[in-house]
Parts: structure tokens; sequence; C-alpha cells
């Protein structure tokens, strides 16, 4: 089992932690409780996300992605039919924490954005599970 951690982009993530937690207090301190709560949720959410986004590739073959502790997604390394490098964000479900990344081609032609600080290992990994992928890195 090989567990893999999310690249961050410091200068998008930090200063927005940052940002949301004196929001938070200052709504706190004002006593405007809907807003403190609204912005309390967004920070955990974010914090969340930072600290557990993790790419998981299990020793019978299957890849486990998770952002936070809302979004998971488990995939057979068999349906995975190309990994690439991309430089961009895609934001539609995306399981990435920076701009550098990969995007995985499904069977189904679908596609999955992530971003793991090795892309290199984490690429070599899963050609390892599935010679059949085609690696352009």
């Amino acid at each position: 089992m090989y567990t893999f951690k999310s690249r961050i982009d410091s200068l998008l993530y930090y200063p927005s932690i940052g940002i949301l937690a004196i929001f938070t207090f200052f709504f706190l301190w004002k006593s405007y409780i809907v807003a403190w709560i609204v912005f309390m949720l967004w920070l955990i959410y974010l914090v969340a996300k930072v600290t557990n986004t993790s790419y998981v590739i299990h020793d019978d073959g299957v890849l486990s992605v998770r952002s936070g502790y809302l979004l998971s997604r488990t995939i057979n390394i068999s349906d995975i039919k190309a990994v690439e490098s991309y430089r961009g964000k895609k934001f539609k479900l995306s399981y990435a924490l920076s701009v550098d990344g990969l995007l995985l081609t499904l069977t189904d032609g679908s596609t999955l954005y992530i971003s793991p600080r090795n892309k290199e290992h984490f690429s070599f990994i899963l050609h390892r599970h599935n010679l059949n992928i085609s690696v352009r890195i």
C-alpha cells in the first residue's frame, strides 16, 4: 500500500484559511451568529480538505482518492487508461489542491484530476499495477 499526500498551492490555500479565520473571529466578536456559523463551517471544510487530501494505491489494484471528509472515490487501477501531466485547475469535483497535477483518463471516458506530491513515483506505481496505462509526464 502506497500513500501519497496532495501537493498544495500554498499561495492559494493558506492565505484563504488565514482570511477565513480572521472573519470568523470578527463575526464571533460582533455577535453575528449566522455569519459566524457559516464561516466556521467553511473554515472547517477548508482545513479538512488541506489536511486530508490523499491518494492511496492498495496492493489489490485499487486506487482510493480522498479530499477532505466529503469527497472520496475508489477506482480499479485496471480501469485507468492514461495518466498525463496537466497544468491547470479542473474544478469539477477536483481531488487536487494544486494546479500542477495529473489527469487520469478512465476506460469509460471520464477524467479525474489529482495532484500527488511525487507525480513520477505515483505514475510508476500505477504503471506497475497496470502495464496497459499510457503514461505521459
